[in-house]
């Protein structure tokens, strides 16, 4: 197990360097609870346009011109299903269920950090 350990920290490495990861991060982690749970896409979106409104209210984002909440987090979310080459998504569609929900990369790249003192 310990020899695949660095591979799998390269994925959710890959994923935090991302362009938008820290904007990724926190519509996942107000989005998903447990970071593990699955959601209909719908519920995922609308819960992507509140915490956007929230974000942008105290000035954390700021919408393209033209822009709606609604348009950004259906963006948002065609986003993070995108697989770049050889590269993770940030989420995962099931289409049969019409269900998203976080891949293991994802889930570790947005669940909290716990500092452990020395």
């Amino acid at each position: 197990m310990e020899r695949l350990r660095p591979v799998y920290e390269t994925g959710v490495l890959r994923l935090l360097l991302r362009a938008n990861s820290m904007l990724y991060v926190a519509l996942l982690r107000s989005t998903f609870d447990p970071l593990t749970g699955e959601l209909p896409r719908e519920i995922v979106e609308e819960r992507f346009v509140r915490s956007l409104n929230r974000l942008i209210e105290t000035g954390g984002h700021t919408l393209k011109d033209g822009q709606t909440a609604r348009d950004a987090a259906h963006s948002i979310l065609l986003d993070l299903t995108r697989e770049g080459e050889s590269d993770y998504a940030w989420t995962r569609q099931f289409h049969g269920r019409g269900l998203a929900s976080l891949p293991v990369p994802a889930h570790r790249a947005s669940a909290p950090r716990h500092r452990s003192a020395r």
